[in-house]
């Protein structure tokens, strides 16, 4: 929270230990246009980035969505199948559209991640994930 210059975590229904509050450069992250609901250009949030950035202000549908990191050595593929519940705006903060996401397990997907990046796709996809790993050589670790 500190990183996006936020007071506190949006308001959930139930345990905040199982949401995540996903943002890249003020917004929800990386999206191409295609997959997109909503999709704008946006001046830069962040102060450490040059002047003359620009930053993707986007949506994707909520719903079923599936977070996936490659680790390190390149040989584990770490899964968790959540839930898109919305998004969160804090006005005059670096979050200015950020992905509210609910994930079975909060605690053991914060020991499986090596980092804070990961991709987001939309609907479930884990069972699609077991079958492409082995032909990638790589071990899935569902969390």
């Amino acid at each position: 929270m500190k990183h996006e210059r936020i007071e506190r975590f949006p308001a959930v229904p139930d345990d905040p230990a199982n949401y995540l509050l996903v943002a890249h450069c003020g917004y929800l992250g990386v999206v191409p246009q295609s997959f997109s609901t909503d999709w704008t250009l946006r001046k830069k949030v962040l102060g450490i980035v040059d002047a003359n950035a620009t930053a993707i202000d986007a949506r994707i549908p909520a719903g079923a969505i599936t977070l996936a990191k490659l680790q390190p050595t390149f040989r584990d593929l770490t899964v968790v199948e959540g839930e898109l519940t919305g998004y969160a705006q804090y006005p005059g903060s670096d979050c200015l559209n950020g992905g509210v996401i609910r994930v079975p397990d909060g605690h053991r997907l914060m020991q499986a991640l090596c980092s804070h990046h990961a991709l987001l796709l939309t609907g479930h996809h884990l069972a699609d994930l077991r079958l492409v790993a082995p032909v990638f050589n790589l071990t899935l670790q569902p969390v």
